[in-house]
């Protein structure tokens, strides 16, 4: 895995947030870096790229055929819980937000699999596989851990925040029985600060 600080322009869009994800790079392979100056020191550009509670989303993934799914909570996720068939696809998931969790998207059946965020983790990329079906999936923490699904199989796919400091906050996508899209959102989660 590779990490890298974009550099801040009006014109620059974050790699990976055109509808083909799959390459990341630019021509010479390299992914784009921040500039320094002639001492060495970077440029001062973090208020340029940090944008608090500005969301992006990542584009559709998968066939898309099915009925439409919007994973939402009141809260940020604590939790990801997903089932895969064996050897085969993603036959359902759900998210935790707080204590509370959601309504399973697609069914509960095959081996369970299921990742508890520890305080300030966030989920931070998706990568996975897609046919008709999401094959595979690869949660990414902030933390560094991981939840793996599912068998690698078909197109690959990674998907991420277009701004620093963003992490999953919900995610929609399609159902046919089992998950056959998946579109993620990306923020910062703000309490309601008028609950009493």
């Amino acid at each position: 895995m590779r990490f890298a600080l974009l550099v801040a322009n009006e014109n620059f869009e974050a790699p990976g947030t055109e509808q083909n994800q799959e390459e990341d790079e630019d021509e010479e392979g390299q992914l784009p870096l921040l500039s320094t100056d002639k001492s060495g020191r970077a440029d001062d550009i973090s208020s340029q790229l940090y944008r608090p509670n500005v969301h992006s989303f990542s584009p559709a993934v998968g066939s898309g055929s099915g009925t439409e799914f919007n994973l939402q909570g009141n809260d940020i996720i604590t939790a990801v819980r997903c089932w895969e068939q064996y050897s085969s696809y993603i036959s359902g998931f759900q998210l935790r937000f707080g204590y509370i969790w959601t309504p399973i998207v697609g069914y509960a059946y095959g081996s369970s699999h299921e990742i508890e965020l520890f305080d300030g983790e966030n989920i931070i990329q998706i990568s996975g596989t897609h046919a008709h079906y999401i094959q595979s999936l690869i949660f990414v923490t902030s933390k560094h851990r991981l939840l793996i699904v599912g068998r690698s199989a078909g197109h690959s796919f990674n998907i991420y925040p277009k701004y620093m400091d963003s992490y999953l906050v919900f995610l929609s996508g399609r159902v046919h029985g089992a998950l056959t899209g998946l579109m993620a959102h990306w923020g910062t989660f703000s309490p309601n600060s008028t609950d009493a």
